[in-house]
C-alpha cells in the first residue's frame, strides 16, 4: 500500500494548514477545523505482468486530496470559491508531475469535484494517481 506521510511532508510548505491523513472519506468529512487539506487512499488497482520465473504487479493507486473552507449561512459566495481556489493551486502544483518515494510514475492529477456542501463548509476532492512495481 502507498505511503501517504511524504505526500504530506511535501504539501507542508504549500498548506496553509496541518496537512492530514484520513482513513477514509466519512473521517475527512468529520473536520471542523478550516481551512483543512485531508489526504485519503482510494483504490490500488493491480495488473499483473509476468517475468522469467516469477511475475511483477503493476500497482495503479489513487489519492484523495480533500480540501475544504468554511461556508456562510448565504448562498454560495464567491468568497467560498475564491478561498478554495487559493487552497487548492498552490498543493496541486506540489503534487502534479511529482514522483513519490516508491513510485515509478509521477503524480497525475485524474479530475475534482464537489465531496460535501454544507452549512459550515465546502469540501472539494481532487484525485490523483501514481503507479508503482510491487514483485512478491
Amino acid at each position: 500500500m502507498l505511503n501517504l506521510e511524504p505526500w504530506a511532508d511535501r504539501l507542508k510548505d504549500a498548506a496553509p494548514c496541518v496537512v492530514d491523513i484520513a482513513a477514509d472519506v466519512d473521517e475527512a468529512l468529520k473536520s471542523r477545523a478550516f481551512p483543512t487539506v485531508i489526504l485519503v487512499p482510494m483504490r490500488e488497482r493491480v495488473a499483473h505482468a509476468g517475468l522469467s520465473g516469477t511475475t511483477r504487479h503493476k500497482v495503479t493507486a489513487e489519492v484523495m486530496l480533500v480540501t475544504a473552507v468554511s461556508r456562510s449561512h448565504r448562498r454560495f459566495a464567491a468568497e467560498s470559491r475564491d478561498q478554495l481556489n487559493a487552497l487548492r493551486k498552490p498543493l496541486l502544483t506540489q503534487l502534479i508531475n511529482w514522483l513519490p518515494p516508491e513510485a515509478d510514475i509521477e503524480v497525475q492529477w485524474t479530475g475534482g469535484e464537489l465531496l460535501n456542501l454544507n452549512a459550515q463548509a465546502l469540501f472539494w476532492v481532487d484525485v490523483m494517481t501514481t503507479e508503482y512495481w510491487w514483485t512478491p
